[in-house]
């Protein structure tokens, strides 16, 4: 399986979340059941995306591989900073996206060094 996120290799992804939803509002009409519910659509959707993973290595390459994702997250993330970026996955293809999130657990044993991490990202236009 190969994921990234404007090029970097998100290494061993557990869980891809996909969740595309409209904007509704829904107002319920006095005195009446749910089948005489008002719905309005405000027209569009989002796509948003949760991904769940693992990346090993030695301390360096960890550190190396959390300041790049943090990164890319820098408060300016509009279209004349180059955003959106490429977000590469088996599932979605490639799409672009901005970054929500990332959170992470650091595990350091004797053996083995890694990284928990939880990615939140939207499907983005390129114009804004």
């Amino acid at each position: 399986m190969t994921y990234s996120i404007n090029s970097i290799n998100l290494g061993d992804v557990q869980t891809e979340n996909v969740t595309k939803e409209a904007y509704l509002q829904e107002i319920a009409m006095y005195m009446s059941d749910s089948n005489e519910t008002f719905v309005f659509d405000y027209g569009g959707t989002v796509k948003k995306i949760i991904v769940k993973g693992m990346y090993r290595g030695t301390i360096e390459e960890i550190r190396t591989f959390k300041n790049a994702i943090q990164n890319l997250i820098q408060g300016h993330q509009d279209a004349t900073a180059g955003y959106p970026v490429d977000y590469v996955s088996d599932v979605e293809g490639t799409i672009k996206v901005k970054i929500m999130q990332f959170s992470y657990d650091v595990r350091v044993e004797s053996v083995i060094n890694y990284i928990e991490y939880e990615l939140r990202l939207i499907e983005a236009s390129t114009t804004a």
